[in-house]
């Protein structure tokens, strides 16, 4: 679905639905003169779809392939050899992430009542190294999202619980430039938790399909650490065995 219209929303921190993961609110909360570094999260870096489909798919071919070997030969050459593959898959991951985005936690945006600089990694466009702008040259800055509502509970006790989705940000400059920001890179709650308190100008846009493809890629990431437990404990088993058998 599209897009609806773009619109304002008179947010406050406290509100739950929307801040409830905010960690700068407790480690280090923004004040009227302060300036506010954002750094990036590595548990939120993705690879290109098609790579994180083909990692996907060779876990879920070896997690099955698990059921052959674990017939045609021993338990421990089964283990190990699934195990092995595994291990390559998350090595592999690991080196194509550190590729595209650097290594842990690095320095991707600052926020001040006056300021925003962007680090070069944290466009989506990946160009013109860090770019400051001044909050006077802002137009705005538009987030898209989505309000999830969960069931909670049963019978009498159920209830509702929402929770916010931020897929994408916008900023808009007066002379008609836009710089898209990178959701992989950016923790995009902190960065509107940060923007909010400092006044900048916001609008939203409400979608009720926007980051399915990153929900989905994450919810596959899942899928395949399921996978990989599964395998690794059906191969488990066998290789107690013949080892008690051996003792």
């Amino acid at each position: 679905m599209q897009s609806l219209a773009k619109h304002s929303l008179d947010l406050d921190l406290n509100d739950d639905i929307w801040f409830r993961y905010v960690h700068i609110k407790h480690k280090a909360p923004p004040h009227t003169n302060s300036t506010t570094d954002l750094k990036s999260i590595p548990a939120i870096a993705l690879l290109s779809t098609p790579m994180e489909l083909l990692c996907s798919l060779f876990v879920f071919a070896t997690a099955l392939s698990s059921f052959v070997l674990m017939e045609w030969i021993s338990p421990l050459a089964a283990f190990s050899t699934c195990f092995a593959l595994f291990l390559f898959v998350f090595i592999l991951k690991r080196v194509l992430i550190f590729k595209k985005y650097g290594f842990g936690s690095r320095w991707v945006m600052s926020v001040s009542s006056d300021t925003l600089k962007v680090a070069e990694t944290a466009k989506k466009a990946k160009v013109g190294g860090i770019t400051e702008i001044n909050r006077d040259d802002i137009r705005e800055i538009i987030f898209n999202y989505t309000i999830l509502k969960n069931r909670k509970g049963y019978g009498s006790r159920a209830w509702i619980r929402k929770t916010a989705q931020l897929h994408a940000c916008e900023v808009h400059l007066n002379n008609g430039d836009m710089i898209e920001l990178d959701g992989n890179r950016i923790g995009f709650f902190d960065l509107l938790y940060v923007l909010i308190f400092h006044g900048y100008p916001l609008s939203y846009r409400g979608t009720s399909a926007g980051g399915v493809t990153q929900i989905g890629l994450i919810l596959l990431r899942l899928m395949s650490l399921s996978a990989i437990g599964c395998a690794l404990t059906m191969l488990l088993f066998p290789l107690l065995d013949a080892i008690k058998a051996g003792l």
